[in-house]
């Protein structure tokens, strides 16, 4: 699985439903929940783009994408509903684009250490 096309009438990704596709390079979603490790050891996965309205993203989500340079995170996606370990095992050279300095994401992930910018 080299690339995967989502529908927008599709709200939410299941656990680790796209789990160890190593060829899986790039990703843009629609507003979705990303449940856990729905993108765990994508090993060449190096962007990803969730749109506006997608609401959580579940921990370790992002684990283990040793190849992940760059993330967007929405605005609407709240702190409280980013999961620990999203990023664990990834590149820690990641940048996240965050709307503002003032989301929820912008916060946390540099709470945790990683680039953030606000723009892309």
């Amino acid at each position: 699985l080299t690339s995967i096309e989502i529908s927008d009438t599709l709200t939410s990704i299941g656990e680790a439903a796209f789990e160890n596709c190593v060829s899986l390079k790039k990703i843009s979603l629609p507003a979705v929940e990303l449940n856990n490790s729905v993108f765990g050891n994508c090993t060449a996965l190096e962007t990803a783009k969730l749109a506006e309205g997608s609401k959580s993203i579940g921990s370790y989500c992002f684990s283990n994408c040793t190849s992940l340079k760059y993330i967007v995170v929405p605005e609407s996606v709240m702190k409280a509903n980013i999961g620990t370990g999203v990023l664990e095992g990834a590149n820690k050279d990641v940048y996240i684009v965050s709307p503002s300095t003032d989301s929820a994401a912008y916060e946390y992930f540099s709470e945790k250490g990683y680039a953030v910018t606000t723009h892309e």
